[in-house]
């Protein structure tokens, strides 16, 4: 929960900076250029500049009632707006209008200085798709050259509803203008651009469609937004702002047709909502079949198509993302739901500038935010299924191999002693009378192994064991508790030709038995294991403090610092010596866990090539001075 804190915390923060570096990007407002303004309409698109400025100044020319008044809805016919500007003597030698719509396809500029003849003036976007820099916006240089006064006339055409957010500025206020407006968008994609890489050098990791598919939308959602803001045309000069308007359509097109597919694979309506996933399927059929419809037919209204289709797939998706999510409240299905109710903000946005008629940077500014903050989610969204896959292909990995282990231990450690009760009882069926009742103590040796290994499967299968509270424990004489074990292991002593001894304090401690005879087994099991014929193992006591320790002393192969660091964890084994290569016992890891459990120390020294001396310690009762 710390780390969603964290993380909204710091979206916050993001969305506040943009903000603010958006306003301070708008800079000094210019002159109020729309008071002047004279606008016609010219319904057979016929009109020479001459007979447009003889109508833009008639009485029946619109004046605009404020900057961002809409005068014809999408695809009117053309449209001129008239205007005089009256040179100053200290002004500069050159103005740049701009006319602020990245999205407008036509706009020409013509210029008349002092009553002459018109001129048609290139755009700066002309002079870029010759090898020049690109712009944000449509822009002309006006020349004063000596005119004391200039007509300019400024004729727009498109499927974009008409507008003139018209800006006179010198080169240096446009240029200012222009590198705050840059400034701001390289920090706007900062951050989704940052995620979306991240998120591409995750993918070979995985091998899922819906990675990729996560990546493509990610993509068409920066494309269109970098159509919307102009960006395209300023880092492809090349582009013309029809061709532009293409390939964003296009991108737009593409998000809409693979985020249904996207939702049917990320959902899985296949397999639980075939519903679902029958009307997923049919509103990817009709955006795969309309918009290329629309292309052939009638292209100049595939953007209101877009607008329009996009504004009820946004919501169908957010409703959609929203229903799911009360279902499975994971991460991944919030990242979802919040990619299309920020999709779906947006489009409340753009419908309240149409209502409102609001300044078009205002919702070209909330798309391109938009389209930054989807991507961002996107691949962001990619980054945690990413993860999400590869920490269940760890722990699937991990289980494999414990399944693994577990098998080979119970092939390896449970095998031995099975074999041995196999022999015993097979010598005890010629054995003499003198010998059957060691035969019968080696069974009941091997009968105790196998019991204490199934009791250690069960402990270690059990959260309990390890984290649950200790076992209560019983006043016992040491004594009667080591001694039997002790009389057990001589004969798999005797069998391996290595010598077991014991001695043993008569004292009164504390202690489970069965968890302390399991331990004491381990102790020895483990010693005999590693000690070669003619060794010696030793089992004794002795007393520190509140604790007497229980200390198994063996001259065996020992281990090297290395190997006595991680000795007591699972599946660790000493394989230098040849015999015990296959052995895959889990001794020390047992009196390890439940000396944890019991709360009980424990004691380690080893030493290469000359033995080891391992054990646990007990709180004493009582001491009674006799030794044995």
């Amino acid at each position: 929960m710390t780390d969603r804190f964290r993380s909204a915390r710091w979206c916050v923060v993001w969305l506040a900076w943009l903000v603010s570096t958006g306003v301070w990007a708008q800079g000094e407002p210019s002159d109020a250029l729309w008071k002047p303004l004279r606008v016609m309409a010219d319904p057979g698109a016929l009109w020479q500049p001459a007979q447009a400025w003889a109508m833009t100044q008639s009485p029946s020319a619109k004046r605009l009632s404020h900057p961002n008044q809409v005068l014809g809805p999408a695809n009117s016919p053309p449209h001129w707006a008239g205007w005089t500007v009256l040179v100053d003597s200290a002004d500069q030698e050159q103005w740049w209008l701009s006319l602020q719509s990245p999205t407008q396809d036509h706009s020409d500029v013509w210029i008349r200085r002092d009553g002459g003849d018109w001129v048609w003036q290139a755009g700066m976007d002309t002079q870029a798709q010759q090898g020049g820099e690109g712009h944000l916006f449509p822009l002309w240089v006006l020349e004063r050259r000596g005119a004391k006064r200039l007509d300019v006339l400024l004729r727009t055409e498109g499927p974009n509803r008409v507008q003139f957010p018209l800006q006179l500025d010198t080169p240096a206020t446009y240029m200012a203008q222009h590198q705050r407006l840059m400034l701001v968008m390289g920090a706007v994609l900062a951050v989704p651009l940052m995620v979306v890489f991240y998120g591409l050098s995750l993918v070979r990791s995985l091998r899922h469609l819906k990675l990729p598919v996560f990546l493509g939308m990610a993509f068409c959602e920066l494309l269109a937004a970098a159509w919307v803001s102009g960006l395209l045309n300023l880092l492809w000069p090349s582009l013309t702002r029809i061709q532009a308007a293409w390939i964003g359509s296009l991108a737009y097109w593409l998000l809409f047709v693979i985020s249904l597919h996207h939702a049917q694979s990320f959902l899985k309506t296949a397999q639980h909502h075939p519903r679902t996933h029958h009307v997923l399927q049919t509103a990817a059929w009709a955006w795969w079949w309309v918009v290329p419809a629309c292309v052939v037919l009638s292209p100049e209204w595939l953007r209101a198509l877009l607008l329009y289709g996009g504004s009820v797939h946004a919501a169908g998706m957010a409703i959609l993302a929203g229903f799911h999510w009360r279902a499975q409240r994971t991460a991944a299905h919030a990242l979802f739901t919040g990619v299309w109710l920020v999709y779906l903000s947006s489009i409340g946005v753009y419908w309240a500038y149409r209502w409102f008629e609001w300044a078009l940077v205002i919702t070209l500014g909330v798309q391109f935010v938009q389209g930054a903050l989807v991507s961002a989610l996107l691949g962001l969204s990619v980054c945690v299924q990413v993860i999400s896959e590869r920490r269940a292909l760890r722990q699937s990995h991990s289980l494999s191999q414990a399944r693994h282990r577990w098998y080979a231990a119970a092939h390896h450690d449970l095998w031995q002693p099975l074999q041995s009760i196999q022999l015993y009882a097979n010598a005890l069926v010629t054995a003499p009378a003198n010998q059957q009742a060691g035969l019968v103590t080696g069974m009941r040796l091997a009968t105790a192994s196998v019991d204490d290994f199934m009791n250690q499967l069960r402990d270690w299968s059990s959260e309990k064991a390890e984290n649950g509270p200790a076992p209560p424990t019983v006043r016992m004489h040491l004594p009667d508790l080591l001694t039997p074990l002790v009389h057990e292991f001589r004969s798999l002593a005797r069998l391996r030709h290595v010598v077991l001894r014991h001695r043993c304090a008569s004292v009164q401690v504390w202690v489970h038995p069965p968890a302390v005879q399991r331990m004491v087994r381990n102790l020895l099991s483990n010693a005999l294991q590693y000690t070669p014929a003619g060794g010696r193992v030793l089992l004794g006591v002795r007393r520190s403090g509140p604790w007497l320790w229980v200390l198994c002393w063996d001259n065996g192969i020992g281990m090297s610092p290395e190997q006595a660091r991680v000795c007591f964890e699972a599946f660790t084994r000493a394989d230098q010596h040849r015999e015990n290569a296959q052995h895959l016992g889990l001794g020390l890891f047992s009196v390890r866990q439940l000396a944890t459990q019991h709360q009980l120390p424990t004691r380690l020294q080893s030493w290469q090539g000359k033995g080891t001396v391992v054990g646990f310690g007990l709180p004493v009762a009582q001491a009674l001075d006799t030794n044995r």
